[in-house]
């Protein structure tokens, strides 16, 4: 007789059998009982587990399915009939880079729309921020940026939801760039010794005794240069020995372009995900274009 087939109160007689001394006669019978019934719930194991896998498979495909469909949904709405992508454009040199040319290379007028994802951002992809997607829509005029910019999150910014109560919130920047000719200013600076100072994205410079004259010799004691130029500008164009203690005729140049591309780590690339608008690191600056030393010049200090 298989010994699956014995009735559980009998198996039961035949474990009190074993507490009273008859080990034999439960080796013989129980043991392979057990052993049997443990391999039944071993396949009913595997096949559960393999119905909760499939099931669990299926619903992240759902998920997925339904982010895709959001994502879908989303873009429909935001990007309109005549939005042009982003790579098909093209900077242009002329304007340092700053302004945008269409295919046929005339200056663009339109808007057009980028798609960035978290997972690119070397910063970004490897904490929750990977999975974070925006649609940015940048209107411009005559090749600048021109108008309301938007940073959308597609996933989450629904204006296709009509809900009472629902609000769409999203970035926005306005902005009214256009061409124009770059002018200049010349000021008079002079200090007794500097110093460098670095870390891992950028340098600073403190000068000595620092002052600024007008070109006629009158003390500016409100004009701070790093405020226009920034303190690694200043760095890379002033901070050598040979400029200690003399007067430096610096001709400062103020126009539309590059300022200066931003050293990648976290937050700058959460800034340029989430909140920053391309073209980017444009906009007005001020650059020292160029520096002649004045042998005679008479300061007057206030």
């Amino acid at each position: 007789q298989k010994i699956d087939s014995f009735p559980i109160h009998y198996v039961f007689n035949q474990g009190k059998a074993f507490f009273r001394g008859d080990f034999l006669r439960f080796k013989i019978l129980i043991i392979p009982y057990l052993t049997t019934k443990l391999r039944q719930m071993k396949k009913w194991l595997i096949l559960l587990a393999v119905i909760l896998s499939g099931t669990a498979y299926a619903q992240s495909e759902g998920v997925e399915e339904n982010r895709d469909s959001l994502f879908a949904q989303g873009l429909g709405y935001i990007i309109k009939p005549g939005y042009v992508e982003w790579d098909s454009l093209q900077p242009a040199p002329e304007h340092n880079y700053c302004a945008m040319l269409d295919a046929n290379g005339a200056l663009f007028t339109g808007t057009a729309y980028k798609i960035e994802y978290g997972k690119h951002f070397e910063f970004l992809r490897h904490d929750e921020d990977s999975a974070a997607i925006r649609v940015k829509t940048i209107p411009f005029v005559n090749g600048f940026r021109n108008g309301v910019a938007r940073v959308i999150d597609p996933m989450q910014d629904f204006p296709f939801i009509e809900a009472e109560g629902y609000e769409w919130e999203m970035e926005e920047v306005e902005f009214h760039e256009m061409q124009f000719s770059e002018w200049s200013k010349k000021i008079v600076f002079t200090f007794s010794n500097f110093e460098e100072e670095y870390d891992d994205v950028s340098a600073m410079v403190y000068f000595e005794d620092e002052y600024y004259f007008s070109l006629d010799g009158t003390e500016l004691t409100d004009f701070k240069m790093w405020e226009l130029v920034g303190s690694e500008g200043m760095s890379m164009e002033l901070a050598f020995d040979e400029y200690k203690n003399k007067y430096l005729c610096l001709t400062l140049t103020t126009g539309f372009g590059g300022t200066g591309e931003q050293y990648g780590h976290y937050e700058t690339d959460h800034s340029r995900l989430y909140y920053d608008i391309p073209p980017y690191d444009c906009g007005i600056r001020t650059t020292i274009s160029n520096i002649e030393v004045l042998e005679d010049f008479k300061p007057v200090k206030k």
